[in-house]
């Protein structure tokens, strides 16, 4: 299928078995949030942009495969590969069945979902005015590079500091010298003063 980009979508059964198991024990399910004092907004989805089971982003593909986003009845996005996989794993057969969300873990319904065209149409804009519509992959590399560079900035910006402190401790360094000789010079200068007058005291009585 052209529409899996090289996902296993039955790799995705182990995140399902767990959350099912959990669910009939009556405990938490693992990796899973708990349930949120709010649900996320519209706008707070669609920056997230990727399914929540398998992590892969939602495209926008005609006719809408399965990195197509579906909408659960709680307001959470999931993936038609995930969805599909979801209503095999756990045999649904009946609209009236319901299953909790992987997200909020509200049960609701998983069959017939709508499509999410909106977080499509974002996702394919963004992907459109990336920097010469470069593959998304890319973000990634894009990353390190970013951080690399920020790195470097910083590493450079400590070394500057490490040199001026070095300057500045230097010249510190050669200002207490030049102290230190002034002082033995003034020493120097006031006894020979002083020895000048006495001589000159016991030579005038």
């Amino acid at each position: 299928d052209d529409d899996d980009d090289g996902v296993d979508w039955e790799d995705n059964s182990a995140v399902v078995k767990r959350a099912k198991a959990a669910s009939l024990a009556g405990g938490a399910v693992p990796d899973m949030p708990a349930f949120p004092d709010r649900l996320e907004s519209v706008d707070e989805q669609e920056i997230a942009a990727s399914c929540p089971i398998c992590a892969q982003p939602f495209l926008d593909t005609v006719p809408y495969g399965k990195r197509a986003a579906r909408v659960l009845y709680c307001g959470h996005l999931v993936c038609t590969g995930c969805v599909e996989t979801f209503l095999k794993e756990n045999e649904v057969t009946s609209a009236s069945d319901r299953h909790p969300c992987v997200v909020c873990r509200r049960r609701v319904r998983w069959t017939d979902l709508p499509i999410c065209r909106t977080v499509a149409y974002l996702y394919s804009q963004l992907k459109m005015t990336n920097d010469l519509a470069k593959p998304l992959s890319h973000l990634p590399r894009l990353r390190m590079v970013t951080r690399k560079r920020m790195l470097d900035n910083r590493a450079s910006t400590n070394m500057m500091t490490r040199e001026l402190a070095h300057k500045t401790r230097k010249l510190v360094t050669m200002a207490d010298l030049a102290y230190e000789q002034h002082r033995e010079n003034s020493d120097e200068l006031a006894d020979r003063e002083f020895t000048e007058r006495i001589e000159n005291q016991a030579q005038a009585d």
